[in-house]
């Protein structure tokens, strides 16, 4: 599993990666042109739509921007559109996965450079940077690839664009899901990238699942939930009130 992520505030990316509880530090060399190869198969987990990568064409879910300009060799070729914040998709085979992320040295640019370098991904020196939308130094972007294995799953943060890749069809079972029982009896997903899909529900109420399938018996002399879980009280005369804080 590789972790590509950033800060709530999507200013740098720190990387994690563990393969069969290996810890690998790849050695970075960047490349002059791209990687040749039949494009990795992925499946795609998060909200998003495939579409095709040309001028005027909408980048990102949540976000207005358009693409302005494109390498030759990348138009036409199919990118992701989803969340600006994060993403996370399953290489279902074995190829080519090539993204695109805002240069490292421009002011207030959400890049996710260093951790794809330390991920082993190289950088097509001779192909980039250009400029993906807008006309600011932070809206230029530098093309990376590196060939993945197939069953590697990748989460990564603010930001980064997915292009060129075969859509695999749907690989259920493959994305491996550990749980963990919480001292209430609840249980959720380890990962909390696992848990519900924040950006699927835009302003509708979030669904929660343990209230859904809660567990047959939940422990209520731990902690305070009690007093602020409210699902737990099959019924009362009590009355809840709220009160201003008050200095004394």
């Amino acid at each position: 599993m590789v972790f590509l992520r950033d800060n709530f505030y999507g200013t740098r990316g720190v990387l994690s990666s563990v393969l069969a509880f290996v810890f690998v530090l790849a050695v970075h060399a960047d490349i002059e042109r791209p990687l040749q190869g039949k494009p990795a198969g992925v499946h795609f987990r998060r909200q998003g739509e495939t579409g095709i990568f040309t001028p005027g064409v909408k980048l990102f879910t949540d976000r207005p921007y358009t693409l302005k300009s494109v390498p030759e060799w990348l138009e036409g070729k199919p990118f992701r559109c989803a969340a600006i914040t994060h993403g996370e998709l399953l290489v279902a085979s074995e190829g080519v996965v090539t993204v695109l992320t805002p240069v490292p040295d421009a002011e207030g640019a959400a890049s996710q450079v260093a951790a794809l370098e330390k991920a082993g991904f190289e950088w097509v020196e001779g192909e980039s940077p250009f400029q993906l939308f807008g006309n600011g130094a932070r809206d230029c972007v530098r093309v990376y690839q590196r060939v993945m294995q197939a069953g590697t799953r990748l989460q990564f943060g603010k930001w980064i664009v997915l292009v060129a890749f075969e859509e695999a069809s749907d690989p259920t079972g493959l994305f491996e899901i550990h749980k963990q029982t919480l001292y209430n009896g609840i249980v959720l997903e380890k990962n909390p990238c696992d848990r519900t899909d924040m950006t699927a529900y835009g302003d509708k109420p979030l669904p929660v699942p343990y209230l859904e399938q809660p567990p047959e018996l939940i422990p209520i002399d731990i902690g305070r939930q009690l007093f602020v879980d409210d699902f737990l009280i099959e019924s009362t005369t009590l009355q809840r009130k709220w009160h201003k804080a008050v200095i004394v």
